[in-house]
């Protein structure tokens, strides 16, 4: 294998599992503080795993290294190649996702959210 020399690897982690997902999480909003349960925690990645994925990105001299489950990926990939097109999701499916987060539901089940954007009109 041919030396690269030193290079540097950019890591873009998305939800990482850090051990607080079942404590109260506090959310500051217009009627200020609301405190509820933790959700989202299937939708982060394991530190650990994490870790590998760093690791191996590292080893094999990559550049950049995008780290996450889907929808969460996907989003970010939409984002960085067809920005219009990430801000006409967020647009729809954004202020679903905070009501949600608020209600102390899930702000990652694409499911629910794709239906609450088409039952609202994409208007929040």
């Amino acid at each position: 294998m041919a030396d690269r020399g030193v290079g540097v690897t950019l890591c873009c982690p998305g939800p990482i599992a850090t051990g607080a997902e079942g404590a109260p999480r506090n959310i500051y909003g217009a009627a200020g503080r609301i405190v509820h349960n933790n959700t989202g925690a299937a939708q982060r990645i394991a530190p650990a795993r994490a870790a590998a994925l760093v690791i191996a990105a590292m080893a094999h001299g990559l550049d950049e290294c995008w780290i996450a489950r889907q929808p969460v990926l996907g989003v970010g990939y939409l984002w960085q190649y067809a920005p219009a097109a990430g801000w006409a999701l967020l647009k729809r499916v954004g202020p679903g996702r905070a009501r949600a987060v608020r209600d102390g539901r899930s702000g990652y089940d694409a499911k629910a959210l794709a239906a609450e954007a088409a039952k609202s009109g994409g208007r929040g």
